[in-house]
């Protein structure tokens, strides 16, 4: 885990329930992670998190690179995956 004078970052996600509008905790395998660059590292599975309005999944990028702009990741759930990209806050220019 992070601690002083390191940095992670952290992505909380979950399903949203299409009848309640409400976060769900869902299935998920593991978590892969692509640079700019193309270099690629398996995150693990993503943890489950509770909060008082439903459950999440964290993923926990630790420590995060620092050459690439973008984040890719890809996240198999059931029979589909879930891609998304997110600017790097950790990019060093």
């Amino acid at each position: 885990m992070p601690g002083p004078n390191r940095t992670a970052i952290s992505i909380y996600w979950a399903w949203i329930d299409p009848v309640t509008q409400k976060p769900e905790l869902g299935p998920s395998g593991e978590v892969l992670m692509t640079t700019d660059l193309g270099e690629q590292t398996n995150l693990g599975w993503p943890d489950p998190f509770d909060r008082a309005d439903g459950g999440y999944r964290q993923i926990i990028v630790n420590p995060p690179p620092t050459e690439s702009a973008r984040l890719r990741f890809r996240v198999p759930v059931e029979d589909e995956t879930v891609e998304f990209i997110i600017d790097n806050p950790a990019y060093n220019k």
